[in-house]
């Protein structure tokens, strides 16, 4: 959030705004505190990792329905201590206990040059070889391969792994970073469920993977959709490889209730002819602002104008 705020009367009047939703926050939830069962030692450990509104209100409010059904208390997975807002959200739900997602240890250097993978590639072994021993790595019979295949490509990265570069040796040492790490959490809590934002890329699949290897119930929240607000739950390994934006057919139909003839006849044409110009997304929220046509964008980005 932090990255956009291009001026001090813009970070003053957000952080007034933080603020004034905390305090009406406090005032409602607190009024239905009373409505949680006693006697319940579990945990509800909460993901709010991601400072975005909407993903961090949608997983606190998953949270307290949870906690009024089981009477579990309230562990809030959090960021470093400099993104400070989050942790004065989570207090204004009533969320008291935090764990830092930084209080893990750091893999040793000397741990991921003598991996079989960094071995192999010295090695001479192939591209298609290392996308393989990518795949098959796995911890205490957990699959999580996949995941630092995607965390890899995630960013900016080639369209596939072609080598033991320095982005596949640090996606590697955040799975195993964040899969020792929540290993420690779930020794150390007795968490009966889990919500999380997010079931993809390291920093989120680990914990919901070992999770449900545990019998520990994964609650999401699906994006988008319909009518208003669907939550996940996964109690299986097998439920988590589907993204959370994977519609099923009754919401694609819901969705088709409200698209007009207009709005098909625009989508055909975008899909169709591609970009045709517009805002730059990453600049959407700051002074530098800029309108960028087809032409130019295919001209800074190297990429064949004549192309969808």
């Amino acid at each position: 959030m932090g990255q956009y705020l291009t001026t001090p009367e813009t970070a003053r009047a957000l952080t007034e705004c933080r603020q004034l939703f905390s305090l009406i926050n406090q005032n409602y939830w607190a009024k239905h505190e009373s409505k949680i069962p006693n006697g319940q030692e579990k945990y509800i450990l909460v993901d709010l990792l991601v400072g975005h509104p909407c993903y961090l209100i949608g997983n606190a409010v998953m949270a307290k329905y949870l906690q009024y059904h089981h009477g579990y208390k309230v562990l809030a997975l959090v960021p470093p201590k400099e993104h400070g807002y989050i942790r004065e959200l989570a207090r204004s739900y009533g969320f008291t206990e935090f764990v830092g997602e930084d209080e893990g240890q750091l893999i040793p250097q000397s741990l991921l040059a003598q991996f079989p993978i960094a071995k192999a590639a010295a090695a001479g072994a192939t591209a298609h070889d290392i996308r393989q021993m990518v795949m098959g790595i796995s911890i205490d019979g957990i699959d999580i391969g996949d995941i630092i295949y995607d965390s890899y490509l995630s960013g900016e990265s080639p369209g596939t792994i072609q080598c033991y570069d320095a982005k596949l040796e640090k996606s590697i040492a955040e799975a195993l970073y964040y899969f020792s790490f929540y290993r420690s959490v779930l020794n150390r809590y007795d968490v009966g469920a889990v919500v999380t934002g997010h079931r993809v890329y390291n920093r989120f699949a680990t914990l919901c993977r070992q999770a449900v290897k545990r019998g520990i119930p994964v609650y999401g929240r699906k994006q988008q959709s319909f009518p208003f607000i669907t939550i996940v739950r996964d109690d299986n390994i097998a439920g988590l490889y589907s993204h959370e934006y994977f519609f099923e057919q009754h919401e694609l139909d819901e969705a088709k209730k409200i698209v007009t003839a207009e709005i098909l006849e625009e989508s055909k044409f975008c899909v169709r002819n591609g970009y045709r110009g517009g805002k730059v997304v990453h600049q959407a929220h700051n002074e530098q602002l800029r309108t960028i046509s087809r032409e130019d964008l295919c001209a800074e980005l190297g990429m064949a104008p004549d192309k969808p």
